[in-house]
């Protein structure tokens, strides 16, 4: 914490909130008003403050962050880091920081569409014994254009470990989880193993020891930004979040080895292989494609013509300018 500047008033300095709202923001300038403005308007019985991470931005972000600190003072305080620590340092740092019995987060480009989320997510959990962690539906901005985003997340409810290991959870910007279940996360552990982002795995680790409860209301709106490293079209990048990915599924395996099925860990190397042999069709790396086909064993009856096409180069070549140009 000696590279952060903590911007706060001594009247927010004071405060226990019921809820922590936890802002983890970079270079976004041109949204984070959006987010914020629509965290302030949340309509609720219960009190919140907005804890902004501000990453050493290299544009005007932190001078809106102040500005926001200044019109609303009992609300915001702001952890500006004066050195880049990374996404996954930054959110860890600030959720640190947090002080309140609940945390929201809610990333600087995304918003929230329902003045009501935090007053439904608290309740929801004080209303269902077991549940500490809950989350809703909501969209995704597409190139401007709103887009449902069912597909983002799972609607089941209760014990969803199973679920978890396998598929999406929920959109990161709609959840609500007690203070309290951090105590699961081993933060150096996960910034050790290289892993990249946060959302997945901490949500799989707590659906090992809560329940988690799902409201179908749309919430949030997911902005999809093709810069991002989760969006993005840069293949060192998409390896490198694929790599993730698989440090994430074998952390997994060593904290919950004895309630995975048997097939999970060849699962895990064949869906990273599958993502690898993806990359190599549009790079035409017919060498790379031939190596990582050797690897894999399971797979779906869509994702074995693609291992199939890989064995002979003619055939690799013809589905590598298909996917070239269908995207």
């Amino acid at each position: 914490m000696n590279n952060i500047i903590t911007y706060e008033t001594k009247e927010a300095q004071s405060q226990f909130p019921d809820i922590s709202v936890v802002v983890i923001t970079y270079n976004q300038e041109m949204y984070i008003r959006e987010c914020l403005d629509s965290i302030i308007d949340q309509v609720t019985q219960y009190s919140f403050e907005i804890i902004i991470g501000e990453d050493c931005s290299t544009d005007d972000t932190l001078l809106v962050c102040q500005e926001y600190l200044h019109k609303y003072p009992q609300h915001i305080r702001i952890l500006h880091s004066i050195v880049n620590q990374g996404f996954l340092r930054n959110y860890f740092s600030t959720l640190s920081a947090s002080r309140g019995k609940y945390i929201a987060p809610c990333a600087g480009d995304d918003y929230w569409c329902d003045q009501y989320k935090l007053q439904k997510e608290v309740d929801f959990i004080k209303n269902n014994s077991g549940y500490s962690f809950v989350r809703t539906s909501g969209y995704a901005l597409v190139e401007g254009k709103l887009e449902d985003a069912t597909s983002y997340h799972t609607t089941a409810e209760g014990d969803i470990s199973h679920i978890a290991i396998y598929g999406p959870i929920a959109l990161a910007s709609s959840v609500l989880f007690e203070k309290t279940l951090l105590k699961y996360i081993d933060f150096e552990e996960i910034l050790n193993r290289g892993i990249l982002s946060e959302d997945y795995l901490t949500f799989s680790i707590w659906s090992f020891h809560t329940k988690m409860g799902f409201i179908p209301d749309k919430s949030i709106v997911y902005r999809i930004n093709q810069n991002s490293m989760s969006h993005t079209k840069d293949w060192n990048r998409r390896m490198r979040m694929a790599k993730s990915a698989h440090c994430v599924a074998y952390y997994l395996q060593d904290l919950y080895r004895d309630k995975l099925p048997a097939y999970f860990k060849q699962s895990v190397d064949d869906k990273y292989y599958l993502k690898l042999l993806r990359i190599y069709y549009e790079q035409f790396n017919y060498r790379q494609a031939k190596k990582i086909v050797k690897l894999i064993q399971l797979s779906s009856s869509k994702q074995k013509k693609m291992v199939i096409f890989a064995h002979n180069i003619l055939t690799f070549l013809v589905l590598a300018i298909y996917k070239k140009i269908n995207g």
